[in-house]
């Protein structure tokens, strides 16, 4: 009994061993393939009952546009916001159009 015993274990631990290390050398090397363009993400937008101050990273350097929240139409640098859709009368609850360029 103890010689089966014996046997599975080594056999476990060998297969354990031989399995690693092919995973250890394919994480050392390789090529990436890039294809595509890198750009800035997208812009962080934040409201309250008078104003919209919306920040977006362009060039290294975070610009931020600060609006009146009942402008109808408000460029920043990477896109607009074309409006919001009050859902009820206390224009407390809206949903913003955000459009990206």
């Amino acid at each position: 009994m103890n010689a089966n015993k014996f046997a599975c274990i080594s056999a476990s631990i060998s297969l354990l061993l031989l399995t690693s290390i092919p995973l250890a050398n394919s994480a050392s090397s390789g090529v990436i393939n890039f294809r595509g363009a890198i750009v800035d993400g997208g812009c962080t937008i934040n409201n309250s009952q008078r104003v919209v101050d919306i920040g977006c990273y362009k060039d290294g350097k975070v610009i931020n546009t600060t609006a009146p929240i009942t402008a109808s139409n408000i460029k920043f640098p990477s896109g607009k916001v074309s409006g919001i859709k009050w859902l009820n009368d206390k224009h407390t609850l809206g949903i913003m159009n955000v459009t990206y360029m």
